[in-house]
């Protein structure tokens, strides 16, 4: 398998799993009401953790046959936008300002761990494969086409009852 191939395969299990961490703070919150209230935290913001996964290695991959420095100058472009993403959560009620850095710092953790490790061959190839899967998965999740937050909001409960129901019967 080429070292691209790997990276991306790499970038895509760091994503589930950033995503899996996600959903699991979703389900615990609207499961058992799981929170850290002295830190206003309920969830990891999705939307920010999928900006941070996805635009710094996207802004990075676009320019990739540019100059080492206007690369970098584009990954930590894709970084700031990232945290403006999240930051405009914050004003809607979407996510307070530790659910916003929580998404921002995994989602940059998912990008950080593969751009230290991309090298600088078949960019092209490179390119258009990652700009494949982010546009599908950007337009998956913003898009709304996999109602996962609907399916948490109503399954989390019901398995919560379920366990306090099994937990009765001991």
């Amino acid at each position: 398998m080429a070292g691209h191939e790997q990276l991306a395969i790499a970038w895509l299990v760091f994503f589930s799993l950033a995503a899996g961490l996600v959903g699991a703070t979703k389900f615990g919150y609207a499961g058992w009401g799981l929170q850290i209230p002295e830190v206003g935290f309920t969830v990891i913001s999705g939307h920010t953790m999928l900006s941070g996964a996805v635009y710094p290695l996207s802004f990075r991959l676009s320019l990739f046959g540019s100059a080492s420095r206007t690369s970098v100058w584009a990954a930590v472009g894709g970084f700031l936008f990232a945290a403006l993403i999240g930051i405009s959560r914050v004003p809607i009620g979407a996510h307070t300002p530790s659910e916003v850095i929580a998404g921002w710092m995994l989602g940059s953790a998912v990008s950080a761990v593969l751009l230290i490790r991309l090298e600088r061959r078949e960019p092209a190839q490179t390119s258009v494969r990652f700009a494949a899967a982010a546009v599908a998965i950007v337009w998956l999740c913003y898009g709304h086409l996999a109602p996962i937050q609907d399916w948490i909001a109503s399954a989390a409960p019901e398995l919560a009852r379920a366990i306090a129901s099994a937990r009765t019967w001991r």
